[in-house]
């Protein structure tokens, strides 16, 4: 993967419409970044980034990166 192929966004929102189906181990095992699972409602990151990304940071501190695989959203974004 070349620094081409890499689409970066910023999503800014107040608040999620919903809150995430988020799952996170307790503690972390061993020298794992995260531990756990996330469903979210739709394909659309827009919609669904917010969310996880403010629980996440209300749990582990500010989130700097989220990778996202593109092919699998329904929905362009960024830029």
């Amino acid at each position: 993967m070349t620094t081409k192929d890499i689409q970066r966004a910023m999503i800014v929102a107040s608040s999620p419409s919903s809150p995430p189906r988020l799952l996170l181990a307790p503690v972390r095992a061993g020298r794992a970044v995260l531990d756990g699972g996330w469903w979210p409602r739709s394909w659309d990151p827009v919609a669904e980034l917010p969310g996880l990304i403010l629980a996440l940071d209300g749990r582990f501190g500010p989130i700097r990166q989220v990778l996202l695989n593109s092919g699998a959203w329904n929905r362009r974004f960024g830029g």
